[in-house]
C-alpha cells in the first residue's frame, strides 16, 4: 500500500527458537532474525490509516481539480461510438472529481465519528457496510480481517556500528504447496517446493543467527 504499508503476516511456530511467519495465503514462510530481538514491523492504528487515506483522496481532488478530466483519446478513439459518447459524458460532468469528493467527505466522516480507542486499535482490512460504497476498506473494531502493518522504526540499534547487520529476514516462496502438507506436487513431479521447506526446516537458524553481531 502507498506510504510503505503491508499486510500483517502470521506467526507460524518457531525453528530452533526462531520466529517463523507466513504470509495470509501461505504461500511463502519467512524467517526472522533480530539481534535487537525486536520484530520489525509494529501494527499500524485506524487513526494512521484513515489519515493516509485521507491524504490520498485529496490528492486526487487536488489534481482533478486542477487538470479536468483526463481522457486517453487513442483508447477513446478505439471504443465502439456508443461507449465513447457515455465516456464523454462523464467526463464532461467531471464525475471523477464528484466522486472523489464524496469519498473524501465519507472518510472524514468516519474518522470524525471514532472514539479514541477505535482510533488507536489497528488497522484490518474489511468494509463498514455493504452499502457504504464511498467508505474506507476497514473493519470495524472487534471484527476479523488481514492487520495492517508498518515498519518498527525501533527495530536497529542506532548506536551500533553501521556496519553491523542487525536484521536478517529469508523469504521461502512455495509457489504450489501448502507448508503445512509439504509434499512432490502429484500434478507435475515438481519437487522444488519440497526441498524449499526441506531446507527451511533442517537448517539450524539459532547458530545462523550467531551471525548477527550481538
Amino acid at each position: 500500500m502507498n506510504g510503505g504499508f503491508y499486510y500483517e503476516r502470521k506467526p507460524a511456530g518457531q525453528l530452533h527458537g526462531v520466529p517463523v511467519y507466513r504470509n495470509k495465503i501461505n504461500s511463502c514462510e519467512y524467517i526472522v532474525l533480530s539481534s535487537t530481538g525486536k520484530i520489525p514491523w509494529i501494527p499500524l492504528t485506524r487513526e494512521e490509516y484513515m489519515t493516509h487515506c485521507i491524504g490520498e483522496i485529496e490528492k486526487i481532488v487536488a489534481e482533478e481539480t486542477k487538470n479536468g478530466p483526463q481522457i486517453d483519446k487513442d483508447a477513446l478513439a478505439l471504443l465502439p461510438p456508443e461507449d465513447r459518447a457515455t465516456l464523454e459524458k462523464l467526463a464532461a460532468d467531471n464525475v471523477a472529481l464528484k466522486l472523489a469528493k464524496q469519498r473524501l467527505k465519507r472518510h472524514q466522516e468516519v474518522l470524525a465519528q471514532m472514539s479514541p480507542q477505535e482510533r488507536a486499535a489497528q488497522a484490518r482490512y474489511g468494509h463498514l457496510g455493504d452499502e457504504d460504497l464511498f467508505g474506507p476498506e476497514l473493519a470495524l473494531v472487534g471484527q476479523e480481517g488481514d492487520g495492517y502493518i508498518k515498519a518498527n522504526p525501533e527495530w536497529f540499534d542506532p548506536s551500533r556500528p553501521r556496519s553491523d547487520l542487525q536484521l536478517m529476514i529469508v523469504k521461502f516462496d512455495y509457489s504450489s504447496m501448502d507448508p503445512d502438507h509439504p509434499a512432490i506436487n502429484a500434478r507435475t513431479g515438481d519437487a522444488c517446493d519440497l526441498r524449499l521447506w526441506e531446507t527451511l526446516h533442517k537448517l539450524d537458524w539459532k547458530a545462523i543467527s550467531q551471525a548477527l553481531p550481538r
